[in-house]
């Protein structure tokens, strides 16, 4: 009876530990997929802030109405001067910006406003009479920054020279905004190594990613792993280029 006791102790302690060693490796196998739904959406999160942070950038438009301008005036000393309606957009960072013209009814460009001529000087835009008198005429200036800053905040001035109402008399609307990735700043992103860029986006270390923007991948990264658990996500926004033409765009990013 007590060899009989004995084996059976034996067997139970085998039987024990194979379950043990069973369940362990069980674990080891599947603990990829039990990886916090939390986590693998922050790092999501950082994913796609980093990269929009890096892709977007933003374009004003604003309207500027014209009830009259004169073409010349003559100031306090007789001299005669060409009268203007200058626009100046600026920010609390010095937010540098370029113009790209301006739309009205009928065209758009930079000098082909009938009767009226727009010049472009650093952060000023301003336009010019050349038919004697300009009257009723309503424009669509086009702004664009000349770095990726978005979300700044900015002001746009209006001033008349002079400031004589009978012969300078013009107001400017409200101002949009329109946001979206630049197609340069995309080839910017593709062009960098992989691993720069990983740092740069603070994404950790112990996982990858991919981009792809419009069935274009745009990151050089290694190849997930057989057995990776990959978490998609796609999301639907716009090209803008510096006229505020918007462009739809579908951008998939891969986490794993």
């Amino acid at each position: 009876m007590r060899n009989k006791r004995g084996l059976s102790y034996a067997d139970w302690l085998v039987s024990i530990s194979t379950f043990l060693i069973a369940i362990v490796f069980i674990f080891v196998l599947i603990k990829p997929k039990l990886e916090p739904v939390v986590e693998r959406e922050n790092v999501m999160v950082i994913l796609e802030n980093g990269f929009f942070g890096k892709a977007n950038w933003e374009v004003k438009e604003f309207p500027v109405f014209i009830k009259q301008l004169d073409d010349v005036f003559v100031n306090n000393v007789g001299s005669v001067v060409a009268a203007r309606v200058s626009v100046v957009l600026s920010s609390v960072y010095n937010y540098q910006w370029g113009y790209a013209g301006f739309e009205y009814a009928g065209g758009s460009g930079l000098t082909t406003l009938p009767g009226m001529v727009a010049f472009l000087d650093g952060s000023s835009f301003w336009v010019e009479c050349t038919a004697g008198i300009c009257t009723d005429k309503v424009f669509r200036v086009k702004a664009f920054p000349l770095t990726n800053t978005t979300g700044e905040q900015t002001e746009v001035a209006l001033t008349c020279f002079p400031s004589n109402s009978s012969i300078c008399d013009a107001t400017l609307g409200a101002t949009l905004t329109k946001e979206g990735m630049n197609e340069a700043n995309v080839q910017s992103i593709k062009a960098t190594d992989y691993y720069l860029l990983k740092q740069d986006l603070h994404f950790p270390q112990g996982k990858d990613f991919a981009i792809v923007v419009n069935d274009e991948k745009i990151t050089n990264n290694p190849e997930p792993p057989q057995r990776a658990n990959i978490v998609v996500k796609e999301v639907k926004t716009w090209f803008v280029n510096a006229q505020g033409v918007l462009t739809p765009a579908t951008v998939r990013f891969s986490i794993w």
